[in-house]
């Protein structure tokens, strides 16, 4: 019966220690897909404790693969301040120089949610807002330095295709915040 407990004892603690950073970008986007409106506070307090747990475990050395820093990375850019966006920049350019493809989409939202933050113009226009008063989504005002050539290494659509996709979004039934139509 020893020999059957020792097995069991290892497999019990290796569910029980932190999630994988590609479990918890899955329980992220979960999440997200679940909740009527992304911006909730419950949904906003499990992605923060999420991201304060990857922050850690980066800092510990405990994520260096490719895939871990490029999973950490997609849920790091929805950080909401400016220290674990900048972590997550960092993070994305390293899964980038370690071979893993499209980490650097992580890098220019988490650029954009910090030029938000700061009260400026983003910079890749990946970020979208729904206005109330005017019942529509729009990309927040984007710095028009950037070009379509830089969006590109950074495995961003062009400007004219992310105003599409915003325009798409209005046109799709139930994609607006609860309680606004």
């Amino acid at each position: 019966m020893r020999r059957h407990l020792i097995p069991l004892l290892g497999l019990l603690l290796v569910a029980c220690g932190s999630p994988s950073p590609k479990q918890t970008y899955r329980s992220t986007q979960r999440d997200l897909s679940r909740s009527s409106n992304a911006f909730d506070a419950d949904t906003q307090e499990r992605i923060t404790d999420r991201v304060a747990r990857l922050c850690e475990e980066y800092r510990a050395g405990k994520i260096q693969t490719a895939e871990d820093l490029h999973y950490t990375a997609a849920v790091l850019w929805r950080a909401q301040d400016v220290e674990s966006l900048d972590l997550g920049i960092v993070i994305a350019h390293l899964a980038d120089q370690k071979g893993h493809p499209n980490s650097l989409k992580y890098a220019a939202y988490a650029t954009d949610r910090q030029c938000l933050m700061r009260g400026k113009p983003q910079r890749y226009g990946t970020q979208m807002a729904y206005s109330l008063v005017n019942d529509r989504w729009s990309l927040y005002a984007t710095n028009p330095i950037t070009t379509d050539q830089e969006r590109a290494k950074m495995g961003i659509p062009p400007l004219a295709d992310l105003q599409a996709r915003a325009d798409r979004k209005n046109a799709e039934p139930n994609t607006l915040p609860l309680g606004s139509r």
